[in-house]
């Protein structure tokens, strides 16, 4: 087998995603050969790392978790991507925060699940190019916003740091959200452009979209790594597809019958989205102020300084 090149994976979440990052850090426990596990968190606590750290259990790999709230809120135009977390912009930030050492991270979605090894995507050598993608979308928008069907997912990268360090490409990012955002798909639309087309492609095992739409494919055979994009999160609708049923049964094994924790994990993160889709920004202002206890259960305190 060829020698290892990636070592560290980089996820990034809030308070509405810790049982679902403690699923993928189970995974990565069985299926990677991984020694870090770099967990960018906004809205950071004492007690929610805690909780994190006893929901993962004992891993053979370390778990380094950053508070990312000031960096991520230095960001431009956050409060213009109304529905979308904000923390999905923090992997523009894995250049500067992640250590000198990390040359290249696998940057890993939530939302996904694992089925196999992973050994053979952490070998992979991106040489000059600045990421490994997997899943070609049918269309998506190039420098100009015009249409194009050269379009990748951003819920697995493979990104090559020392060449993103060396092109300064998070300040290049900070231009982009200045300039352009809102967008369509926020993070990934930018990434698109940010890229340009210098970046390799991957086989689609590594990133099999899947919706409650699924049926035979001709990749069922051949998926490692499968990625619940869109609204049928398996936490939602956990029987919607045999996929989704073995995400649940790997947060059951969390979990156990604990139904609070399954309240949190998607009742939570369901009005969490209306929230933040519906509600003016005076209005969450003031909410936000006014009703701070009530709101930190819901994580919706974790939109200060953003809106």
């Amino acid at each position: 087998m060829r020698p290892q090149l990636t070592s560290d994976v980089l996820i990034n979440i809030d308070s509405n995603f810790i049982v679902q990052s403690a699923v993928l850090a189970r995974n990565l426990n069985q299926y990677a050969s991984i020694e870090t596990l770099h967990v960018f968190f906004a809205g950071l606590t004492a007690d929610l790392e805690a909780e994190m750290k006893m929901m993962i259990g004992e891993v053979k790999f370390e778990v380094v978790i950053y508070d990312i709230d000031k960096p991520l809120m230095q960001l431009p135009n956050l409060h213009s991507n109304r529905g979308i977390p904000f923390v999905t912009f923090g992997k523009m930030l894995a250049a500067s925060l992640l250590p000198g050492r990390v040359k290249q991270v696998l940057y890993l979605d939530v939302d996904i699940d694992i089925l196999d090894n992973i050994d053979e995507l952490l070998c992979v050598k991106l040489f000059s190019t600045i990421a490994a993608v997997p899943a070609i979308a049918e269309v998506g928008v190039d420098s100009s916003g015009n249409r194009i069907e050269s379009y990748f997912s951003a819920g697995v990268l493979l990104i090559n740091l020392e060449k993103w360090r060396e092109n300064s490409m998070d300040l290049a990012a900070i231009q982009l959200m200045r300039d352009r955002l809102p967008m369509k798909y926020q993070e990934q639309d930018l990434l698109n452009i940010l890229f340009e087309n210098n970046y390799c492609m991957l086989h689609q095992k590594w990133n099999f979209q899947v919706d409650a739409r699924l049926r035979n494919d001709p990749l069922d055979n051949q998926k490692v790594i499968v990625h619940f994009a869109g609204g049928y999160k398996p936490w939602l609708y956990p029987v919607a597809s045999d996929l989704h049923r073995e995400w649940r049964r790997k947060q059951l094994e969390i979990i156990g019958t604990d139904s609070k924790k399954w309240i949190e994990s998607s009742v939570g993160y369901s009005l969490l989205r209306v929230y933040r889709i519906l509600v003016p920004h005076s209005i969450a202002k003031w909410v936000r102020i006014n009703f701070k206890p009530l709101l930190f259960g819901l994580g919706v305190n974790k939109l200060k300084d953003s809106r």
